[in-house]
């Protein structure tokens, strides 16, 4: 019988392989075994969104590809989309982060990931430089923030390079990629006054 490396998304990989071939998950700590009929998924990789054991509030597994994750998470160190949370309740109203182009504009939720496969592909897919997953934006304390996933060509704000993450503010300019012209998001941060 044929040995591999199960991964915990059920994918049958080469006993010498380290990661994933469809995820790329890291599977060093996992030991090569005997080929199955049918490899089993890791528990909870199809889990539903509705379920609230599952929620990031609570901690659990990612629902698109089962990876654990810590309590108030907002999005999934493996696949990078963001986890399901539970809305804030009516009475507490939260500010809305809205990043204006010259031809589009594009609401973003707290813990979203905005890039070329993410939230914003619509208008992002053209712009090569701009990463599939480029930056995250969150909501903490009342303040938005936003940091860089690694992007290859990277995240500017007001012209200044980010490598951690950054507070945001009405009017600031977020440059995505190196693309000529530069790509330019202007930062309008709402408050739940209307102000």
């Amino acid at each position: 019988m044929a040995i591999v490396r199960y991964c915990p998304c059920g994918h049958a990989n080469p006993p010498t392989a380290y990661l994933c071939e469809r995820c790329k998950r890291d599977l060093t700590a996992v030991s090569p075994t005997e080929l199955r009929e049918a490899p089993a998924k890791e528990p909870g990789a199809n889990v539903s969104l509705a379920d609230p054991q599952h929620t990031s509030a609570e901690g659990g597994r990612c629902p698109y590809c089962g990876h654990p994750h810590e309590p108030h998470a907002t999005y999934c160190e493996n696949c990078l989309r963001s986890l399901p949370s539970s809305s804030p309740p009516a009475s507490q109203p939260q500010k809305r982060l809205i990043l204006v182009h010259a031809t589009f504009e594009l609401e973003v939720k707290s813990g979203e990931v905005v890039g070329r496969l993410a939230q914003g592909q619509e208008h992002l897919a053209p712009y090569k430089t701009v990463s599939r997953r480029h930056l995250r934006f969150y909501l903490e304390g009342g303040e938005w923030y936003v940091e860089d996933l690694g992007s290859t060509h990277g995240t500017y704000l007001n012209g200044h390079r980010l490598h951690r993450e950054a507070l945001l503010r009405s009017g600031d300019r977020l440059q995505i990629g190196a693309e000529n012209p530069p790509l330019i998001l202007q930062v309008q941060i709402i408050s739940p006054e209307g102000g």
